[in-house]
């Protein structure tokens, strides 16, 4: 009876040693293992994906209209080529385009609505890249006055471009610091002052070129810190102009909202008196 039990206790001792080797060593599990054996399957395209590679290769585009397309996809940081992106835009309003010919069988004022629908649906995905490029410009703009705030007030003890964007970078998480990120890296790997008119040149903001200048002058050893002074108050007006804007475009909706509060509140108000007058009259009998 002895050794089912000794040979019970070494093989748990032999797991046990095993177990302890394998975090010793780092060896992976079993069916990690497995996993890494086995074959990865390639997802086969969509039947929508390889039409519109396929129309990509097709599309008469020429060169300056390329440029300026690539321009606006890496602006709204669409990672694929103009190509593909025109074809997206151009293949559902052809399917559209499509429903024109029944409907013209049937009538041929019906041909219109498909018609105008796929010409509404192409310029609408035609300029999403711009709608998503403005956004993502004015999310930038508005942190500018934080970051210009920063640099004026970092300037006067350290002039050191580099590390100052490196240490802003990495206290915020925005579409600003992810810009920076990559001004960084290209400041690191290459010229410092092509790595910002690169940022400028991506962007394509106004208030972003003032600040690119003032790095510039900075990196060229100028002293910029009253620039950056005047940069920041420019840059608060700025927004405050913009927020005044704001406001005044929603201020019909508050009106509106405020004349339908008035007059709930005038309606209850009768309502209330209704139902008193009425309760009154019915205990007097009338």
């Amino acid at each position: 009876m002895r050794i089912p039990w000794l040979m019970l206790l070494f093989f748990f001792l032999f797991v046990a040693l095993y177990c302890c080797a394998a975090i010793l060593f780092g060896i992976p599990p079993w069916k990690a293992s497995l996993a890494y054996k086995r074959p990865v399957k390639k997802k086969s395209p969509g039947i929508v994906s390889s039409c519109t590679k396929w129309l990509a290769r097709h599309l008469p585009i020429n060169r300056f209209r390329e440029a300026e397309i690539q321009k606006g996809l890496d602006a709204a940081g669409i990672a694929v080529s103009p190509k593909e992106y025109v074809a997206a835009a151009v293949l559902p309003s052809a399917a559209a385009l499509l429903a024109a010919v029944p409907a013209y069988f049937l009538n041929p004022l019906l041909a219109v609505i498909p018609l105008a629908f796929s010409v509404y649906l192409f310029f609408h995905k035609y300029h999403a890249a711009d709608r998503q490029s403005d956004s993502r410009r004015m999310a930038i703009e508005k942190e500018l006055p934080r970051f210009v705030a920063y640099m004026a007030n970092e300037l006067k003890n350290n002039r050191n471009v580099l590390e100052l964007i490196d240490t802003y970078k990495a206290n915020y998480t925005s579409p600003l610091t992810e810009e920076l990120s990559v001004t960084v890296a290209d400041m690191r790997t290459g010229n410092q002052e092509q790595a910002l008119q690169n940022l400028e040149a991506r962007i394509n903001s106004s208030l972003l070129s003032e600040l690119v200048r003032g790095l510039l002058s900075t990196l060229r050893g100028d002293d910029m810190t009253l620039y950056f002074d005047n940069l920041s108050y420019k840059l608060s007006d700025v927004w405050r102009e913009r927020l005044k804007q704001q406001a005044l475009k929603k201020e019909p909706k508050i009106n509106m909202m405020s004349l339908l509060l008035f007059l709930s509140s005038v309606i209850t108000v009768f309502v209330a008196l209704g139902v008193a007058v009425y309760s009154s009259a019915a205990l007097m009998g009338v």
